[in-house]
C-alpha cells in the first residue's frame, strides 16, 4: 500500500509517466497533497496536464536531489518514492542517445 494517510504529503521522486503518481492520488483525500520531479521533457509535459486535472498535484522540472525546490518550505512528507531503473520510453525512439 503505498498511502497510509490519505491526508497526508507525498513526494514522487522520478515521475515518469505518472504510473505510481496516479496510483497516490487514487488513494488521496482531497485535502492530501503529491508533490513530483522528473528531467524528461515528455514527462513534465504528462504532469502538466496531471497538475490541471487534478489540484492536489505539483510536479517541478528536475530531479529527486531537487526535492528541496519542489516542496513548499517545512513541508514534511509522510512518504517518498521514487524508481530506479534502466529502461526508458525515450531509449525506443530511432533518434535517442543516452548521454551519461
Amino acid at each position: 500500500m503505498l498511502v497510509q494517510n490519505p491526508d497526508g504529503v507525498f513526494f514522487d521522486g522520478t515521475f515518469g509517466r505518472g504510473g505510481h503518481s496516479r496510483l497516490i492520488l487514487d488513494s488521496l483525500s482531497p485535502t492530501g497533497r503529491l508533490y513530483a520531479t522528473d528531467k524528461d521533457p515528455q514527462a513534465l509535459a504528462i504532469g502538466r496536464a496531471l497538475e490541471k486535472d487534478d489540484a492536489r498535484f505539483e510536479i517541478v522540472a528536475g530531479s529527486y536531489a531537487d526535492i528541496g525546490q519542489a516542496l513548499p518550505t517545512g513541508q514534511l512528507l509522510d512518504a517518498f518514492c521514487w524508481t530506479w531503473a534502466f529502461h526508458h520510453p525515450s531509449w525506443m525512439m530511432p533518434v535517442a542517445a543516452l548521454v551519461l
